[in-house]
């Protein structure tokens, strides 16, 4: 029973700050572009209690996936509108990747060390923790990279699309996110497409620290 508990408090630990870098690298990015949006809106922080929304970490705590309040943010700031919506979009689930990576690599190089060995609280707290961060950045990273609304592959996907049909898009995206979240409720098709993904990224990431190592 002490070990769920500790196992759920370290899970809900690394969930907070892995969401927090999520938003607060989408408000960093906007802002960087020459949007002032999610700065004012107090965005650009790891303070968990800035961007979490509550439906969504109960979502993402029962169906194992959810959302957090997204960052606001003006594109007309952006000197190229539908290329700083995708860069802004896109950060996101890539400091998702390189949290996991991070994760990865301090985890391979603490087992090489004379302290990975042991088997006390300390190491089974470490170990733990870098592993949850290892999946839950990989899972977030991924599954916001899903090109359907609200999630952030959307935003990256249309920006390829000529402006007509962009602006169509856009258009019809509170429609598309009712039938995404629809789907994404009733059926088991995101574990089908993202466990594979996770392995193999954890593959490569692997083969990488390895090198590094």
């Amino acid at each position: 029973m002490t070990y769920n508990i500790a196992n759920f408090l370290m899970k809900m630990l690394v969930l907070l700050f892995s969401l927090s870098v999520h938003e607060c690298s989408h408000g960093l990015a906007s802002y960087l572009l020459g949007d002032k949006q999610a700065k004012d809106d107090g965005r650009i922080s790891l303070n968990p209690i800035r961007h979490i929304d509550l439906l969504g970490f109960v979502f993402i705590l029962v169906l194992g996936f959810g959302w957090a309040k997204p960052v606001m943010i003006n594109p007309q700031a952006y000197k190229r509108p539908k290329l700083g919506t995708m860069i802004s979009a896109a950060a996101g689930p890539v400091s998702n990747f390189v949290l996991a990576f991070l994760s990865l690599l301090i985890f391979m190089a603490f087992n090489r060390s004379e302290y990975g060995n042991g088997d006390s609280v300390a190491v089974y707290m470490i170990t733990t923790m870098l592993t949850y961060g290892v999946f839950m950045n990989l899972g977030l990273g991924l599954f916001n990279l899903i090109p359907l609304p609200p999630l952030d592959g959307s935003k990256v996907f249309s920006g390829f699309l000529p402006n007509d049909k962009y602006f169509k898009f856009i258009g019809t995206q509170n429609i598309i996110t009712i039938i995404a979240l629809v789907l994404m409720i009733s059926t088991s098709a995101v574990s089908y497409v993202l466990t594979p993904a996770i392995n193999g990224m954890i593959e490569y990431f692997s083969y990488i620290c390895s090198k590094i190592l």
